[in-house]
């Protein structure tokens, strides 16, 4: 089965609806920005205040922000779905069932690789990419209070990872503070290639490691 090309797949989904589906609400920021009709102030210039159509702004940048989070969840999505894949295929179901080191469950992947004496070096940054990019959804998923109406970079994410690619590039970065996060067309782009790139050097593997992943004792299997 190509896993490789099922995961493409799930990856264009993600940019496909974020490339279609941002830019009416960027088109309605840049028209208020820029005071383009049916944004522009009718009014004495002296009276202008820059809020007047502020529920549009808000509106448009709400939009942006869970547009951005549902993409980022498709690519987290498609990352699980083939890793997933790749261990049934290389371990069965008691492996992947398996209790393992590691924090949930792209830890989990990361023990099974090691076990199986596969170097990640080489897709260090693509790694590095996907954490974040992990850590950044659950953000957005478990941001539960009402009264916020931004997302803003977890403890666990900011210990992991104090400069996150997933920072609002529009926010100002001060140490002792929390950071909003973001998911742009840019760091969207990232996920996507990260969870590509690192997929396409592990396809191979898969070919010549089951008996290296199943062989090992320590695993402690559900009865």
């Amino acid at each position: 089965m190509d896993l490789v090309h099922l995961l493409k797949r799930k990856l264009h989904v993600a940019d496909y609806l974020y490339e279609n589906a941002a830019p009416p609400f960027e088109e309605t920021q840049r028209k208020i920005s820029e005071h383009e009709p049916p944004y522009a102030y009718g009014g004495d210039p002296e009276d202008y205040c820059g809020d007047e159509f502020y529920t549009e702004w808000s509106d448009s940048e709400d939009a942006l922000d869970a547009l951005g989070a549902s993409c980022l969840a498709i690519v987290q999505q498609a990352a699980h779905a083939y890793l997933k894949a790749w261990v049934l295929e290389i371990g069965g179901k008691e492996v992947w069932e398996a209790k393992l080191p590691g924090d949930g469950w792209f830890g989990k992947c990361r023990h099974l690789l090691q076990v199986a004496k596969i170097d990640l070096e080489p897709c260090a940054a693509a790694v590095a990419i996907i954490e974040q990019g992990i850590l950044a959804r659950n953000d957005f998923i478990h941001n539960d209070d009402l009264l916020d109406t931004m997302t803003m970079q977890s403890e666990e994410h900011k210990t992991k990872y104090p400069k996150t690619k997933f920072a609002d590039p529009r926010w100002t970065v001060e140490p002792a503070n929390p950071i909003r996060l973001r998911v742009t067309r840019e760091s969207l782009k990232e996920a996507i290639d990260a969870v590509a790139r690192l997929c396409q050097y592990l396809d191979p593997f898969r070919y010549r490691t089951r008996l290296e992943i199943t062989g090992q004792p320590e695993y402690d299997l559900p009865s």
